[in-house]
């Protein structure tokens, strides 16, 4: 399991997660992978999500659906958090070098598996992700994909493609990180790519 710091939190220091949450994390993911949602299909669900929002002619006409994943990507992003902190995770000066190792490339391109130094590595994942911007920015970032949702045509102020693209990369990045932790019963260890839990 995550190896936990002194520091207390508490559910009104977030928009979403409960205090049983706070105390187990393990909760939400057994809940979220054990039974609502499978990774494949949550990964697809992101993707969906972030193209309907930043491209409106791609957008899935259930606008409450797309809704219902915005809710759901703040609370993974909110237990994604907590995590990264009880496990005092450092920021990285470039999240977005993805490929350190061409066994990285090879990993993502023939399995689909996100991999850092050749093995599977949640808490790099974490540390990525939260590099990239805090969680107060991340906030921001998905109350703005859901109102772009709900525009016929992009707003003036949507995002420019890089952002974009970027953003989407490292939510599905996360989601996949989330389920490997599910797998491996909390634990943010790295483990070889060749015997790492991958999307099925």
């Amino acid at each position: 399991m995550v190896k936990i710091k002194e520091k207390k939190w508490k559910a009104k220091n977030f928009r979403q997660l409960s205090n049983e949450i706070i105390r187990d994390p393990m909760v939400y993911l057994t809940e979220f992978f054990g039974g609502a949602a499978s990774a494949e299909e949550w990964l697809r669900e992101i993707n969906l999500t972030v193209n309907s929002a930043v491209c409106p002619e791609m957008a899935c006409a259930d606008v409450l659906q797309n809704g219902f994943h915005c809710q759901q990507l703040i609370l993974q992003v909110e237990v994604a958090y907590l995590l990264y902190k009880k496990a005092g995770l450092k920021r990285q000066a470039a999240p977005l070098a993805f490929f350190r190792l061409h066994a990285d490339y090879v990993a993502y391109s023939d399995r689909g598996a996100y991999t850092q130094g050749g093995g599977v590595d949640p808490a790099d994942t974490l540390s990525r992700f939260f590099s990239f911007q805090s969680l107060r920015a991340w906030y921001t970032a998905l109350d703005e994909l859901m109102r772009f949702l709900t525009c016929p045509k992009l707003p003036d102020d949507g995002w420019p493609a890089d952002r974009a693209l970027a953003v989407r990369e490292l939510l599905l990045r996360l989601g996949q990180a989330m389920y490997v932790i599910y797998e491996r019963g909390g634990s943010l260890t790295v483990v070889p790519s060749d015997s790492a839990a991958t999307v099925r």
